[in-house]
């Protein structure tokens, strides 16, 4: 299986290339986290599709160190490779997306394939996935057998402002019906919400899915150094600092394990029972809106 990696990006709101960038003291870049991941999960080739002029650079950087651990393969991204019929417009010099990025690596890419960013991090699971996926004998006789991995969107948000999303909808037979950019995505508790394009209007989108891959229904646990913060359902937070001198990071597996009965302990008497859920019925000391 082939990982086809798109690193021909401009970067020109970051201020240069991304994927050229390390992220940890050891020097490691986002791509290698997702290269190594793609090896583990059964991924045996990685097409770099990259722009002509930064081809030193990156072999250098980055290519040179992974093909000690995978065959690595370059592709050019040029705006003049279009499919017969096509011509470049007068005066373009903008690269085209993504559609055509993939169009120039076909004469590399002959057997099964996944698409990723090299400046994104994506995580293992999203790597097993895709494996499973196109290991999978095609048995519904159709040459073009895709798929795609979601993330619910309020797992990719930060604090820090606005950004852009693909929001996919999915029929009830789990094919994807359609994807619908927005351009404003924010995230708002432990959610997410878009402005719509009248410019006003705010639209909530999902919950962000709890540590064990729940629909964010239950209680949802952060922390810091000092104080543990308890996501209730109905969106009230309760802050808890724990007695003991030990760092809340050493206490994370057990708190987040046993946030319910957290919870009810310190609101007693507080908070009532509903289903599997707790539901505020007036706010206690600990807690805060």
């Amino acid at each position: 299986m082939t990982l086809v990696i798109l690193a021909a990006g401009l970067g020109s709101r970051y201020g240069g290339l991304k994927q050229l960038d390390p992220m940890t003291d050891a020097g490691n870049f986002i791509i290698d986290f997702s290269v190594y991941d793609a090896i583990r999960a059964g991924f045996d080739q990685a097409v770099f599709i990259i722009k002509r002029e930064n081809l030193e650079q990156f072999r250098e950087t980055i290519g040179n160190r992974i093909a000690k651990k995978i065959k690595v393969k370059y592709v050019f991204q040029d705006a003049n490779d279009l499919p017969s019929g096509l011509k470049l417009p007068a005066g373009r010099t903008k690269p085209w997306g993504t559609g055509h990025a993939v169009w120039c690596a076909r004469d590399l890419v002959t057997d099964n394939f996944a698409v990723i960013n090299a400046d994104d991090f994506y995580g293992a699971e999203t790597f097993r996935h895709l494996a499973e996926h196109l290991s999978k004998p095609n048995l519904s006789g159709i040459p073009a057998h895709h798929c795609m991995v979601g993330f619910r969107a309020g797992n990719t948000l930060t604090e820090n402002g606005t950004v852009s999303r693909g929001v996919c909808e999915v029929g009830e037979d789990g094919r994807l019906i359609r994807v619908t950019e927005r351009t404003k995505v924010e995230k708002r508790g432990r959610g997410a919400a878009y402005l719509d394009d009248d410019g006003t209007t705010w639209t909530k989108l999902d919950k962000a899915t709890g540590e064990k891959g729940d629909d964010g229904a239950g209680i949802l646990v952060d922390m810091d150094e000092n104080y543990v913060y308890f996501t209730l359902p109905d969106g009230r937070t309760v802050t808890w600092k724990p007695s003991c001198a030990a760092s809340t990071k050493r206490l994370c597996r057990p708190i987040r394990s046993n946030a319910n009965s957290i919870c009810r302990l310190r609101c007693r008497r507080r908070w009532r029972r509903d289903s599997a859920t707790l539901r505020s019925t007036r706010p206690s000391r600990s807690g805060r809106a």
